[in-house]
């Protein structure tokens, strides 16, 4: 092993990790040092929060405290008995009426213990169940605790506000002395007089229900609760005790606050809020270890945990300083050993391998510049397996992609094939620089027109083919706009270079992988120049459109047939312009269906050829490929149809040149028949058709041609002459002759003689014995 100062790094990556280390516990002790001062705030506004709720509840308690005082207090029949306060007459009836009243208010308040009236100049106290003197009330009914009736009677009667307190004190309620912790709110009656009142109205507020409501209130079983009316007199507490009460400061400011204070040696926090309605204040107080245990508890835990983490976190930077700067120790072993060098290595791990990577980034380069060199084949190679699907998608890269100059500026992609239907001036021999040449002008014109707007990406297909892939950044490319940029390819290169040319189109597709899809869309578009005709734009869209039927009906094979078969190539020509034009002009038929259709067409050819006993390829086409071999080889519907047309004119010119008799034997046959059948009243062109094995269409046309007359009329007249006959004899009947010449009775027969003749049968043969007679 060479000498080299193998620990530099590792040391650098020990020290590296600590300071990793330190920096979240650095961050973390800071914030240790801040949780008390947070968690201790979001508990004192907790408590702030509850103790609104909590006052909140009993503010509205006491609204109803208050409506049941206005309820009373405007009471018409209080307010007689008070205008007759100094009267002497001390009528029963009206404090009846009164006491009637009063028992229906609702109390179902909970709240609400009891309430009554107390009238100090006539020393009477009415409640909803009794109407007693002040004395029989305090000590049978409701008596205090802690204070005695004289000095009851004068904190009632020196009650100098509308409304006031006596604070929370235990009662004995009747006979039994049930002792009830009872807050009695005073009010001066009429109500708002408190110069000269006329009586007082007290209402008994149930304190246990006030201490459940603050029963809920978060340490309220850990602390103590104070309620203070508005002059700070306390109305109640929770506390045993009033040590706290009695060094209270009473310097409440605001609607709410958190105060600390300190009581035999013992910290207190002191929340408050202020009642909005009542101008109350709920005060609670809770020691401070209280509130602080559970964020004490925490902080333990945290610095621990911090402890822990520091000693844990330096044996774990030791082992992974080492475990990273095992694979580096093993690195610059292995290059020492390539390096063969003997001696002392001047420099660390990290000056080995930056030298051995600068050896390795200028033989990379040397490399690269190779490669660039190659990139136009490379990138050929590519878009041709490409356009073919032959290239793994998961291959491609955004790196491979920028090294072959191929730029995508999005997922839809289009491909149309360019192929050279005439070379024009630019081939004088067919070799492949010629060739090369015209691909280099088509590649080059659309390759400057696609990448105009877009991205357009060239390929030599083979010989006379060149396909281009188009992609674009619109969602949806516009089909017009392809149109106009294939069509400007097409003009330029046929107008500038006499280049004729097709171009197939295909249609939009995203990814990679659909490209083949687009590139095989625009080869079929390219074969449908059979049906439109070469130099042609076709776009897939109008393949997809075709029709996938022909129009070849069985009777205008026969018809064909037929013609054929007389050698009449002039109506047999007009049949297959006929067909040609219904479906390759009319209509818009498929170029596999356009095949499909000619070569049954030259089915129909054999069959002819069958029927007539002849051998094309012995008589009419010795020495010649045969017909079907010929057609094959037209790339356009339009030459199928010329070929053929030929063919068949080669055949009736055939068949006229070594058969001129068979019309006349066709015509002579047709006669004989009529003249052998003319009595049978089913003769008609129908049956004479299927007698002579062609079409009735076929069999009028050849008569009318052969004769210069309707096979009908011809019929007609055969049938005259024999009725004519018939006539003579005058002991056969007009019925009789019209049976026996075809016709079921007389009336059609003699509409027939009428029409010929102009007279009716027995007219003509008045006519005729007439004749006779003056002969």
């Amino acid at each position: 092993m060479q000498n080299y100062n193998r620990k530099s790094v590792f040391v650098t990556l020990f020290i590296s990790f600590i300071i990793i280390l330190m920096l979240p516990i650095t961050v973390g002790f800071w914030l240790y040092d801040k949780m008390e001062s947070i968690i201790k705030d979001n508990a004192n506004r907790s408590n702030i929060a509850m103790l609104k709720q909590a006052g909140n509840a009993i503010d509205s308690e006491i609204y109803r405290v208050n409506q049941l005082a206005a309820q009373i207090s405007f009471n018409p029949k209080l307010q007689f008995i008070l205008s007759q306060i100094h009267s002497e007459d001390d009528d029963i009836i009206k404090y009846y009426n009164f006491m009637k009243d009063i028992k229906n208010y609702n109390i179902s308040n909970p709240f609400i213990h009891d309430y009554y009236v107390y009238l100090p100049d006539k020393d009477t106290i009415v409640s909803p169940k009794v109407k007693t003197n002040s004395r029989i009330f305090y000590d049978y009914i409701y008596g205090y605790e802690n204070i005695n009736y004289d000095a009851w009677k004068k904190a009632i009667q020196s009650t100098n506000k509308v409304q006031t307190y006596i604070p929370s004190t235990t009662i004995f309620e009747g006979i039994s002395f049930s002792p009830e912790k009872i807050i009695t709110y005073l009010q001066t009656l009429p109500y708002g007089e408190t110069k000269n009142p006329r009586g007082y109205l007290a209402i008994l507020i149930n304190e246990q229900m006030i201490k459940e409501t603050l029963h809920n209130l978060e340490w309220a079983n850990q602390g103590d609760i104070y309620i203070l009316d508005k002059e700070n007199n306390k109305i109640m507490t929770t506390a045993k005790e009033d040590a706290f009460f009695n060094t209270l400061d009473e310097n409440f400011t605001g609607t709410h606050g958190v105060l600390e204070d300190k009581i035999d040696h013992e910290e207190l926090i002191v929340s408050y809020v202020v009642s909005n309605k009542t101008k109350w204040k709920y005060i609670s107080v809770v020691p401070k270890s209280v509130v602080m245990a559970k964020v004490n508890t925490v902080k333990a835990l945290a610095i621990s945990l911090l402890i822990f983490c520091l000693v844990g976190g330096l044996i774990t930077s030791y082992y992974l300083a080492y475990r990273h700067y095992v694979p580096v120790k093993e690195l610059v072993s292995s290059i020492v050993n390539k390096m063969n060098r003997n001696g002392r290595l001047p420099f660390n791990e990290y000056h080995i391998i930056r030298e051995t990577l600068n050896k390795s980034w200028d033989s990379e380069m040397k490399l690269r510049n190779k490669l660039i060199e190659h990139t136009p084949q490379i990138k050929a190679n590519f878009l041709t397996r490409l356009i073919n699907g032959f290239v793994d998608q998961t291959t491609i890269t955004s790196e491979s992609l920028a090294f072959m100059n191929i730029s995508i500026a999005s997922e839809n992609f289009i491909v149309f094939v360019i192929d050279v239907e005439e070379c024009g001036r630019f081939v004088y021999e067919d070799n492949e620089k010629q060739w090369a040449i015209i691909r280099f002008i088509i590649s080059n014109i659309s390759e400057e027109l696609a990448n105009k707007n877009h991205n357009g990406f060239i390929i030599e297909l083979d010989q006379k083919r060149v396909g281009v892939i188009l992609n674009f950044t619109l969602n949806e490319f516009p089909m017009d706009y392809i149109g106009k940029m294939v069509f400007e390819i097409k003009e330029i290169v046929e107008e500038r270079f006499g280049i004729i040319i097709s171009i197939g189109i295909g249609n939009q597709h995203k990814g990679f992988g659909n490209i083949v899809t687009s590139y095989r869309e625009a080869l079929q578009a390219l074969n449908y120049r059979m049906i439109k005709g070469n130099s042609r734009i076709i776009s897939f869209n109008e393949t997809k459109e075709a029709e996938h039927h022909y129009y070849y009906p069985e009777g205008i094979e026969a018809q064909l047939m037929n013609f054929i078969k007389i050698a009449d190539f002039e109506n047999a020509e007009k049949i297959l312009d006929n067909i040609f034009e219904e479906n390759f002009e009319s209509r818009n038929i498929s170029f596999q269906i356009g095949k499909c259709l000619f070569f049954n067409i030259m089915s129909t050819h054999l069959k002819i050829l069958n029927d007539i006993n002849l051998k094309y390829d012995d008589v009419i086409f010795s020495g010649e490929e045969n017909p079907v071999t010929q057609l094959l080889k037209c790339q356009t519907g339009e030459e199928m149809h010329y070929k053929i047309k030929s063919i068949y004119k080669r055949l009736c010119n055939h068949i006229k040149d070594n058969r001129p008799s068979q019309s006349e034997r066709l015509i002579h046959n047709i006669t004989q028949y009529i003249q052998k059948h003319y009595a049978d009243n089913m003769l008609s062109l129908s049956s004479i058709a299927e007698e002579m094995n062609i079409t009735p269409q076929y069999l009028s046309s050849f008569f009318k041609k052969q004769k210069g007359e309707n096979i009908t009329d011809h019929i007609a007249k055969i049938r005259l002459e024999y009725a004519k006959a018939m006539l003579i004899d005058e002991e056969l009947t007009i019925t009789e002759i019209a049976k026996r010449i075809g016709y079921s009775n007389d009336v059609g027969f003699i509409r027939l003689f009428k029409k010929y003749e102009g007279i009716t049968p027995g007219s003509y043969r008045t006519s005729f014995k007439d004749d006779v007679a003056s002969n």
